[in-house]
């Protein structure tokens, strides 16, 4: 239910369309289901969201110039950014693990003390 009111309210409130899609096709729920998948499997389906991202921000919204800019860059330079995407994928990922950590040993204790 949580995720379905974020992405509504990220369908309104987010300026940019590539961030609405890659909310609702990534970063909504992956925090629900982080804990239950290997590494692997979560550099998948971020993979497959960004690719799903990218075709449907071109193809169904009409975005053409995601892209544009990278034309000076060489032939390789959406590969290139790829790359770099899975990296700061993993970066996320690996803080995920942290805040998670920080939430459930330092915040949810002092909050149930307060109330308490």
């Amino acid at each position: 239910m949580s995720y379905m009111a974020t992405s509504l309210l990220a369908l309104m409130l987010a300026p940019e369309i590539e961030s609405k899609v890659l909310f609702i096709l990534l970063f909504g729920y992956f925090p629900l289901i982080r804990e239950r998948l290997h590494i692997l499997l979560r550099i998948v389906i971020f993979n497959l969201a960004a690719v799903v991202m990218y075709l449907s921000v071109t193809h169904i919204f009409g975005v053409d110039g995601m892209l544009e800019g990278l034309d000076g860059f060489g032939k390789y330079a959406v590969y290139v950014l790829w790359g770099m995407g899975n990296v700061a994928f993993c970066l996320y990922d690996f803080a995920l693990k942290y805040v998670f950590y920080a939430f459930f040993n330092w915040v949810k204790p002092a909050l149930n003390k307060k109330i308490k």
